[in-house]
């Protein structure tokens, strides 16, 4: 016999699928938990006869237990079947909490008990994965992969067996955002003195800026100054007083949550 799903956390709950031969259905099927102190009983369900099912009660421990399978309440069979019960993660905090459609971000998750968990993996929304930098019992690195829709992202962790969404759902949110590859300025001339309000738009259609996003319009490579969000897709800054009468490369940086990831 097998049994898939084989971690599950220490609150229960996690439906096992125990498979083999021959299961032939009874009124009453049972599963028995057995830790080093305790054994719980507990009644399962028929699914075929290749397979059947059973609910992990709760444990007032993490590790190994062992299941085994009676269809009469007194026999048990399966002695090699191994559940192990982890403590769920906690998340304290998460930084940052912002980045770029291309993805390359490097998110810091803070908090408890990651280090209990097996192949763990980084999940935001329903389809992208990345695997982890690094893992401590505190803290996990999750580079971020990158992803085709802009907006908020739930921040989920996974075993390989198992999915759950981290505790706060508020500090999970993982915000992405469009690279301004496409932007029109106007007017694109100015005095030396500075002064001229500039106003940039993005043609990125269904990806808006983030209105928590501190931005800096750059004037060639030494010379920038501080924008100001409009709306979901316009910028506005002054230009700098400029020591020469040239014309100088425009672009806009992005920096969120005080950290150094620009666009």
């Amino acid at each position: 016999m097998a049994l898939f799903p084989r971690i599950g956390p220490t609150e229960g709950n996690t439906y096992i699928t125990i498979t083999g031969k021959s299961f032939i259905r009874q009124q009453k099927i049972f599963c028995k938990f057995i830790s080093p102190i305790e054994f719980k009983v507990i009644e399962g369900s028929h699914i075929s006869k290749q397979a059947l099912s059973c609910k992990s009660p709760p444990s007032t421990r993490k590790g190994e237990v062992k299941i085994q399978v009676s269809f009469n309440g007194q026999e048990f069979i399966g002695n090699k079947l191994s559940f192990f019960y982890y403590i769920r993660p906690t998340l304290s905090s998460m930084h940052p909490k912002y980045g770029p459609q291309l993805g390359g971000t490097i998110l810091n998750l803070f908090g408890n008990n990651f280090s209990d968990l097996d192949r763990i993996m980084c999940n935001f929304g329903n389809d992208h994965t990345s695997i982890p930098l690094l893992i401590n019992v505190n803290f996990v690195r999750c580079p971020v992969p990158s992803m085709f829709i802009c907006g908020n992202h739930h921040l989920r962790l996974s075993n390989g067996s198992s999915n759950y969404t981290l505790n706060n759902v508020d500090i999970s949110k993982f915000y992405v955002f469009a690279y301004l590859s496409k932007i029109i300025i106007s007017p694109s001339f100015g005095t030396i003195e500075g002064g001229t309000l500039v106003k940039i738009s993005t043609e990125i259609n269904n990806c808006p800026l983030p209105q928590s996003g501190m931005y800096m319009c750059k004037f060639g490579a030494f010379l920038s100054s501080a924008a100001r969000w409009i709306d979901t897709k316009t910028l506005s800054c002054l230009s700098p007083q400029i020591p020469w009468n040239s014309m100088v490369p425009f672009s806009v940086n992005i920096s969120l949550v005080n950290e150094n990831d620009s666009q």
